[in-house]
């Protein structure tokens, strides 16, 4: 997915109302997670720390639950308890194997992370753990450089792929327990 256009989606935010991502003129993280997958629960608490420290204006972090709407309560005591305060999207079946967001982002396992550019380019994407400082560094580089002078739209694109082993693969859609 990296260096291609990113698709723009709306789902059901957790929160309640709609949200749709990513956002042009605006940097996006999107991560792909579940409550089943470890690495993706190890990663949220790290993630959201460093989104909070974003400027809010310059940067929409989308943190999409393959869960679905059925985890509504589950997602939402998950968060209250480790008082997690991010933007998640419910990921919707389509199909009985199929995920409208992770299908279109192309996302196999979880977690999955995306960083898009103003200009809805895909910049950076990772399956499975990954170094924070690949994600963040270069977003921080340019929000910096965008607050003193206009970017070039030249960014570099970042494709990493991590090992497999830690992470959760995508479930068939009708096999999620509620």
């Amino acid at each position: 997915v990296a260096g291609r256009k990113a698709p723009v989606l709306t789902l059901e935010r957790l929160d309640g109302g709609d949200m749709t991502f990513p956002e042009r003129g605006r940097w996006t993280i999107v991560f792909f997670w579940s409550l089943f997958c470890h690495v993706c629960i190890e990663e949220l608490p790290m993630l959201a720390e460093e989104v909070a420290a974003l400027p809010r204006d310059a940067v929409q972090a989308v943190f999409v639950s393959i869960d679905t709407a059925r985890m509504k309560k589950g997602l939402g005591n998950f968060l209250k308890k480790r008082n997690l305060d991010i933007c998640v999207a419910l990921d919707r079946i389509v199909a009985s194997a199929s995920y409208e967001a992770a299908d279109a982002w192309g996302v196999k396992p979880t977690p999955a992370v995306f960083l898009v550019n103003r200009e809805g380019v895909v910049t950076y994407s990772c399956e499975g753990p990954f170094d924070p400082e690949k994600l963040f560094g270069p977003l921080r580089t340019a929000l910096k450089a965008s607050s003193s002078c206009s970017v070039a739209s030249d960014e570099t694109v970042v494709v990493e792929t991590a090992s497999l082993t830690a992470s959760a693969p995508v479930p068939a859609a009708g096999a999620a327990s509620s």
